[in-house]
């Protein structure tokens, strides 16, 4: 065979080669993209099949009985809990206005922003009885914007942002604050029991037991979420696990069910794999990384 043939032959060889590895490397990623399809369409029928089922928001409760017709929605409307957190909000913006700007002269762009938060305070201020509040809870109301209306004119007013004095303020808030968050957190966990506890006790032994809660809210206030706390009460557990599963930052109901239903499906998957239901819910590498970790030399 002449050089120019082997060397010909050689080419064609790696082309094959590189061929089937391509090949090779599509069927396989036809077949992890039939297995995504196959997960997702899984998990949404085991998340629209489970019963009995709570899907709690900051503002509403789906309670989903074994029968269709014990399907019941409910919005939590209260002008007190609402208002409570948004004047307590004034204090906190002006906080958030300034904290860049301790110990220095306050920047044109950031006056006339405080200009115009000072602006919607006088309004808040003349708007605060028709709030819904209690006679205690409007004096505590009139009583913070008109201490936040008050610092926002000595900043306006003053050569350079006070750190001490905007430490003074956030902190003379929060007394009131406080009591706004409690009365907030009350109302909401009374509105909760009114509507769960009944319906809770309607429901049978096994179905007590196989109850399970998807919690709509924010990241930041997971670890000890209101809801989160009150369905731990009601169920008897200690927070988050089989019975309370967490979508974090999720508030479309469709996908909080996606979640619900990854939950279930991980579940499943953990038992009949690994013979333990938390297996797929923790880092699949997570106990083969832990070890070999161990192996490495790290330097003091």
């Amino acid at each position: 065979m002449s050089i120019f043939k082997a060397y010909r032959f050689l080419v064609i060889c790696i082309l094959l080669t590189a061929f089937s590895q391509a090949e090779a490397e599509s069927a396989l990623m036809d077949f992890n993209n039939a297995f995504r399809e196959i997960y997702a369409s899984t998990r949404t029928e085991m998340a629209k099949q489970y019963k009995p089922l709570i899907v709690a928001s900051p503002f509403s409760l789906n309670l989903i009985g074994n029968e269709a017709n014990e399907n019941r929605q409910y919005v939590f409307s209260s002008a007190a809990y609402t208002n409570l957190k948004s004047v307590s909000h004034i204090p906190l913006t002006i906080y958030v206005l300034l904290v860049t700007e301790e110990g220095r002269q306050l920047p044109e762009n950031k006056k006339k922003e405080l200009k115009r938060l000072i602006t919607l305070i006088k309004r808040v201020g003349i708007d605060l009885p028709n709030l819904g509040f209690t006679e205690q809870q409007l004096i505590k109301q009139q009583a913070l914007t008109q201490m936040s209306l008050d610092f926002a004119r000595k900043i306006l007013s003053g050569v350079v942002v006070d750190s001490n004095k905007l430490t003074r303020f956030v902190r003379n808030s929060r007394t009131i604050i406080d009591t706004n968050v409690h009365d907030a957190a009350v109302a909401q966990i009374d509105w909760l029991h009114q509507v769960v506890k009944p319906w809770y006790d309607s429901l049978s032994g096994s179905e007590k037991k196989a109850l399970k809660v998807l919690i709509l809210a924010p990241k930041e206030p997971r670890d000890g979420n209101l809801m989160t706390q009150y369905f731990s009460r009601l169920l008897g557990v200690k927070g988050e696990g089989m019975n309370i599963v967490y979508a974090e930052n999720v508030f479309d109901a469709e996908v909080g069910m996606n979640v619900l239903g990854t939950f279930l499906l991980d579940t499943q998957i953990g038992r009949g794999f690994f013979d333990d239901s938390w297996r797929m819910h923790e880092d699949l590498l997570s106990h083969a990384a832990r070890e070999y970790i161990q192996t490495l030399q790290f330097g003091l």
